[in-house]
């Protein structure tokens, strides 16, 4: 099985947001994908298979499955527009978040994603301890913001702003750009994509008869 690992929001490898790639003929199982993901030991392993025009894609962290994931989605886009559907400027990704669409535009490639509503709540001494200081404010939506997620971020910032296009800074050890844009209930982010390594992988399906 193919497998290839790039960083996200970037044109620099060892920068951005890693996340791997795998292309298996069918779906696996998930104890399988789960035990790659762990292997791989990233944030986010992708594993994506073609289903008619589109594409179905699962991610997995090392400690289980997780419903949506951007930077790993953007990634796998990249991925199969490279690799795979080399004539594809679009792809349509059928996720357990709904269906999302990927465009490759302008040397970017940009995640059309859902938009959280968010509500203000209370901060917490909780909330404290765990960012190590007092915030200022607390929202939340599907997550609670500490800083991250564009899905939350965005619509907040917007709102605050009263503008509809970002250029965001990752502002981590790896660093990142993100150009975003909020249009109701959906975020689009784009970036770009650096590649890092394309491997094949040699697993195979465990069977109890043997």
């Amino acid at each position: 099985m193919k497998c290839y690992i790039a960083d996200a929001f970037t044109d620099t490898v060892f920068k951005g947001n890693p996340a791997a790639v795998c292309l298996p003929e069918q779906w696996i199982p998930d104890e399988l994908m789960q035990n790659i993901a762990r292997e791989n030991n990233l944030s986010e392993t992708a594993f994506t298979v073609r289903k008619g025009d589109a594409y179905e894609l699962r991610w997995f962290t090392p400690g289980g499955e997780i419903d949506l994931c951007g930077h790993a989605a953007l990634t796998a886009a990249y991925v199969l527009m490279r690799f795979v559907i080399k004539d594809r400027t679009r792809i349509s990704f059928l996720t357990k978040s709904g269906e999302l669409t990927v465009r490759k535009k302008d040397g970017r490639y940009e995640l059309d994603m859902p938009s959280y509503p968010l509500h203000r709540i209370p901060v917490t001494e909780e909330m404290a301890a765990a960012v190590g200081f007092m915030p200022a404010e607390a929202w939340l939506g599907r997550d609670l913001i500490c800083g991250s997620g564009h899905c939350h971020v965005i619509p907040m910032w917007a709102e605050k702003l009263k503008k509809q296009d970002f250029r965001a800074l990752q502002a981590s050890e790896r660093s990142g750009i993100l150009y975003c844009r909020f249009s109701g209930d959906r975020v689009f982010i784009a970036g770009e994509t650096a590649l890092y390594s394309v491997a094949e992988l040699y697993v195979q399906e465990r069977r109890d008869d043997l």
